[in-house]
């Protein structure tokens, strides 16, 4: 991400020593005692970079999003949020996704009652409000799904409900669709202490990435930084991620009722390849040389 002149505030990563597929998945594993030492640690160095590129206030809101579906902004503003509750603040997740709302479905909540009902007065902000089996972490989820989303988002009652739980809660994390698709965080922008970008290794390109950051900017979003997500791990106590786009070739999916085609350059995997059968060939070809010349072949680190 040097190119477009934001810091990277999280690298999240993901074992992938028994997932066999190339394709991003939309499972979501929540972090907790039993979760892989450096995903944990990974998350509170994420948290700890939030909180110093916030401003000094006493509630901060936190708006999660990334450029295209399936880069894993709901997994790492839902794994941010717990990791937020852990410090002993109370904290509050909202799903503004109102097209394609999962965290309601990740908790188990199972009142169908959320931020849509509560905008429209079919129940209080209270009900909207559920608790989780994590101490000082509740959840609003989307409520039902409603005709206007975009209306709701932009509307005078959101910008109330947000002022009132800003006295409640120290930090408010939601989850909205991605910029380049629906302008849902763009509405919301103004209303927050600040917007992190999530972008998926080997996926995310530049492009997509900088139209994101462009439309954030013109709407007045204050970009706190990125989350790389699905960094590949790789050793015992060190991790780091490959470079590179194409890892999870990626074709044309039907997502928020229309298709989006996504254009990854190509991969790293076909320059090895090549740099194998030339190595390959240098070496039958010392094979069939006369006795005693030697050529020497080095071995790639």
């Amino acid at each position: 991400m040097k190119k477009l002149n934001n810091q990277t505030i999280g690298t999240m990563i993901r074992s992938r020593k028994k997932e066999k597929t190339n394709r991003p998945t939309r499972s979501t594993h929540l972090i907790d005692d039993k979760s892989n030492f450096n995903i944990r640690e990974a998350y509170k160095i994420g948290r700890t970079n939030i909180r110093f590129a916030l401003p000094d206030e006493p509630s901060s809101t936190i708006i999660v999003t990334s450029s295209w579906p399936m880069e894993g902004k709901t997994t790492n503003c839902v794994n941010l949020a717990i990791t937020f509750s852990q410090t002993g603040a109370k904290t509050l997740l909202i799903d503004c996704d109102l097209r394609k709302p999962r965290i309601g479905k990740i908790f188990n909540i199972p009142s169908k009652m959320g931020l849509s009902n509560a905008l429209r007065n079919f129940c209080t902000v209270e009900e909207a409000i559920h608790p989780t089996q994590y101490d000082n972490l509740y959840v609003m989820p989307s409520g039902h799904i409603p005709p206007n989303p975009a209306e709701l988002m932009s509307s005078k009652e959101m910008e109330d409900m947000l002022n009132e739980l800003k006295k409640e809660y120290r930090y408010i994390l939601i989850d909205t669709p991605p910029v380049n698709l629906l302008a849902d965080a763009l509405l919301l922008a103004s209303h927050a202490s600040g917007t992190v970008m999530v972008a998926r290794q080997g996926v995310t390109d530049h492009k997509s990435m900088q139209e994101a950051l462009d439309k954030l900017n013109f709407s007045g979003a204050k970009v706190l930084g990125f989350v790389l997500n699905d960094a590949s791990e790789e050793g015992n106590s060190y991790y780091r991620y490959n470079g590179g786009h194409g890892r999870y070739n990626y074709y044309k999916r039907q997502y928020y009722g229309r298709k989006s085609s996504y254009d990854y350059s190509a991969s790293t995997k076909q320059s090895r390849q090549t740099e194998k059968a030339e190595l390959l060939k240098k070496i039958r070809q010392n094979a069939g040389s006369s006795a005693g010349q030697k050529m020497d072949v080095k071995k790639k680190k």
